[in-house]
């Protein structure tokens, strides 16, 4: 309750205007304290639970890729939740209040009443994928750090409310919203990719906040539940929802004041994390009013213990390249600029680069190996390319011996790594001395059992030679070369494996009679012997 601050009666007066001020102050003092505790006086001591559950978790959740909108940024992409501080609802006519229903602001209801001021997300990355069909990039997944705001759905209570039981024991809502600094990385999803998770490329967040593995989600709060629910499923559409005494937007409030309070360093860098100061100026959902322009950066996201050393800007592309020079050994002209030469320019990227050096680059021009300096320049920052969407193959018999290069059998190309019953690639039948195959496809779906492919996944490359002649048998034949071109599957890169274009090489098939296919050459591959190709 508040405490008043009348004069009580038979005191005496202040005799000057100091006295006068000090117990104004003292009068203000305490009613700023009993108004923060007011919050809490329609709850008991247990209404909200102190159980978070283990640090640096992530959890997911999967948005389609819409239309282009009014600030030229696609819905649901990295660059429109940046641009509205992170994922959460959007605010109506310009204000905070969206003006949801009672039922809206439980966790558990709301999943049948509307979002509300809640984000629901899932443990599992394979529930949070199944069955998302879509044409390319169709869908985008976000690996997000959970929060004290994130709460652990009750499974029974989602089984009684009719929820998918595949889904109860991994979902959590997130009160007010996830911050764009909370979310770790992301992944774009294109066709059937879904059901294959290892092939998925995440591309880094650059300003993601390491602070945020230092906390974790919230187990059940039956108080923000919601109002009850029919065994069955949600109630009829137009049945009144039932009214509680304590409604839950307010329920809600008081459980960020709750976990928002000054008790240690935790909570401290929580508040700062979320912006939410209970005793400050007024907070509403949702909490996602830290949005950056295309020219505005957050703190860098570098890991520390608490927010405090978090002030200074994301150092620009331009800078971190010229810090990881070594400056004392150049020995060609460059021209290079102090910090400020030009604007920070950081958008979400795909690439986080090193931890530049702490050292400036003096002015003035210095030599350097113009050739071999760009190149390791842009190894560094080039984009990554994990998985392949596409793939050609250049094939060649050799040229003629004193005796003929070709053969009369029929020669196939193996994989290391497939996984179908259809693994064997068709390149010539019967072929002459110097005949060739050029950008020749592989259809991935058959001989990997996917459309998309992590490049480790290609373990070998394996000749397949089957006679064709019934009478003479197999034959010596040459092996000119082969060369691989495959397309990136997250940009429009190209990597050509082309250590063995220049193999020629005698080679014959030596099962014997009745004959039959053999392979008579292989090589192993790994994913450093892939190159760019220029």
């Amino acid at each position: 309750m508040l405490r008043s601050c009348h004069p009580q009666p038979r005191m005496m007066m202040p005799r000057t205007e100091m006295h006068a001020a000090v117990l104004l102050a003292a009068c203000l003092f305490s009613w700023t304290v009993a108004a923060t505790e007011d919050n809490y006086s329609m709850f008991t001591n247990n209404t909200f639970f102190e159980n978070l559950e283990p640090v640096n978790l992530s959890v997911y959740i999967a948005r389609p890729l819409l239309g282009i909108m009014e600030d030229g940024t696609t819905q649901n992409s990295p660059a429109y939740f940046r641009r509205r501080g992170g994922i959460g609802e959007a605010s109506v006519d310009g204000t905070l209040n969206n003006h949801h229903t009672n039922a809206s602001w439980g966790y558990l209801s709301s999943f049948f009443h509307g979002q509300g001021p809640w984000i629901h997300l899932d443990r599992s990355l394979s529930n949070t994928v199944h069955g998302l069909y879509a044409g390319r990039e169709g869908y985008i997944v976000f690996d997000v750090v959970a929060s004290p705001n994130m709460i652990t759905v009750e499974a029974d209570q989602m089984l009684l409310a009719g929820a998918d039981p595949s889904l109860v024991h991994t979902t959590v809502a997130a009160l007010g919203g996830v911050q764009w600094t909370q979310i770790r990385r992301w992944t774009y999803l294109s066709y059937d990719q879904w059901q294959y998770p290892e092939s998925f490329e995440w591309q880094t967040n650059r300003e993601y906040n390491r602070s945020w593995e230092r906390l974790g989600p919230s187990g059940p709060q039956p108080a923000l539940r919601g109002p009850q629910l029919s065994l069955r499923g949600p109630p009829p559409r137009g049945q009144p929802v039932e009214e509680l005494s304590v409604p839950y937007e307010q329920r809600a409030r008081s459980f960020m004041d709750f976990l928002t309070r000054f008790e240690d360093e935790l909570r401290l860098m929580f508040v700062r994390l979320v912006d939410w100061d209970y005793t400050a100026e007024p907070r509403d959902f949702p909490l996602l009013r830290l949005g950056f322009g295309e020219d505005e950066h957050p703190p860098p996201t570098a890991a520390l213990p608490t927010p405090e050393a978090t002030t200074s800007r994301v150092e620009s592309l331009q800078n971190t390249v010229l810090r990881q020079l070594d400056w004392e050994n150049l020995d060609g002209p460059i021209s290079a600029k102090g910090p400020s030469a030009q604007p920070e320019t950081t958008t979400p990227t795909s690439v986080a680069p090193p931890s530049p050096k702490a050292t400036t680059p003096p002015p003035g021009n210095h030599p350097v190996k113009r050739d071999e300096a760009c190149h390791e320049l842009y190894t560094i920052f080039e984009p990554r390319c994990d998985s392949i969407s596409a793939l050609h193959v250049d094939f060649s018999i050799g040229k003629a011996w004193t005796w003929g290069a070709g053969t009369n059998d029929a020669i196939g190309l193996l994989f290391g790594g497939a996984r179908s019953t259809h693994p064997v690639t068709p390149l010539l039948k019967a072929p002459s001395g110097g005949d060739k195959v050029e950008n020749l496809p592989v259809n991935l779906k058959s001989v990997f059992g996917s459309d998309i492919v992590p490049l480790r996944n290609i373990t070998s490359i394996q000749l397949l030679d089957t006679p064709l002649e019934s009478f003479w048998g197999p034959d010596w034949w040459k092996f000119g070369g082969i060369t691989l071109t495959a397309s990136c599957a997250s940009n429009a890169q190209k990597l050509q494996l082309v250590d063995f274009n220049q193999v020629n090489e005698a080679i014959r098939n030596r099962v014997p009679v009745p004959y039959g296919p053999q392979v008579v050459w292989s090589r192993n591959i790994n994913v450093t012997q892939w190159r760019l190709k220029r």
